[in-house]
């Protein structure tokens, strides 16, 4: 017999291992995590977090004996039902696995209502490739400040004109989990970019590069390179996703030789359906 229920990541009980790779980075919304079970046995678990009017599917993961049996679906499909009952709008998830589990991923969410959104290139490098590489010689920019030394009203208002100018569900810059090299872009008292940096399995994930221009962008992860510097070892992966346009082709030079392609980052999106009117 199939049960869905909530977990508790303090008591997972059987889940754990299923969930060992949910708590990657830390949750910025309210998280939720739900398991199936078969005849009692733990199959098969999602991991989410929920804000206002959106969710994002962080994590789903299926016991490979279980593997097949479309218990996956059940789950996310229980989670976005619950989700649009309690007023989201849209459910995200974000993906980023090898080619053989990217293609079950992406069969997953698309057979499940979601849509793909986008495909971004992903790059691992340490943090040496930088701080020998052009940008050693880059003095710090004036218009470069960490993130945690900017008002929470600037904060809120660049977060507010990007996700109307970009169609984010999500602020992008969320202040919970993310470490002291994250820098932003200052220009008469506002935010023009940024660079996120969040903690990551062994180094930091550059979770956002967001920037107007290639002079922007390269002072930013000036910036943030400067200060990882006074905190990790120069051999210290770092890991850059969901990059703009305009970075990843700076990103590439400024790493050279030991910039390391990896799987690409797929963003899909589920719509909570339209309300069918009622006629009397």
């Amino acid at each position: 017999m199939i049960h869905i229920g909530t977990i508790s990541p303090a008591q997972p009980g059987g889940y754990a291992p299923l969930l060992a790779g949910a708590f990657s980075s830390p949750f910025a919304g309210t998280p939720v995590f739900l398991g199936l079970d078969l005849g009692g046995i733990a199959s098969a678990a999602l991991a989410a977090e929920c804000f206002d009017e959106t969710a994002v599917v962080r994590w789903v993961a299926v016991d490979k004996p279980c593997q097949g049996r479309r218990f996956g679906g059940r789950l996310l499909d229980a989670f976005c039902e619950a989700a649009f009952s309690s007023g989201a709008q849209a459910i995200d998830a974000v993906v980023c696995l090898p080619d053989g589990d990217r293609e079950k991923a992406t069969g997953l969410f698309m057979t499940h209502g979601f849509s793909l959104l986008s495909e971004s290139e992903t790059y691992r490098f340490p943090l040496s490739a930088l701080l020998s590489g052009p940008l050693a010689n880059d003095p710090p920019h004036p218009n470069v400040k960490p993130l945690s030394d900017v008002p929470r009203s600037a904060v809120n208002a660049f977060n507010r004109r990007v996700m109307e100018t970009e169609g984010l569900l999500v602020p992008p810059v969320r202040m919970q989990g993310l470490l002291p090299e994250s820098v932003v872009w200052m220009e008469n008292d506002r935010i023009a970019g940024c660079v996120l940096a969040a903690p990551c399995a062994d180094g930091i994930e550059l979770q956002w590069l967001y920037g107007t221009s290639a002079a922007m962008i390269r002072g930013l992860l000036s910036g943030a390179c400067r200060l990882a510097a006074r905190r990790v070892s120069p051999d210290t992966p770092i890991f850059a996703a969901a990059l703009v346009p305009e970075a990843a082709p700076l990103v590439r030079r400024l790493a050279g030789a030991e910039l390391r392609q990896e799987a690409p980052v797929l963003h899909f999106r589920r719509e909570a359906p339209r309300q069918t009117e009622q006629k009397g």
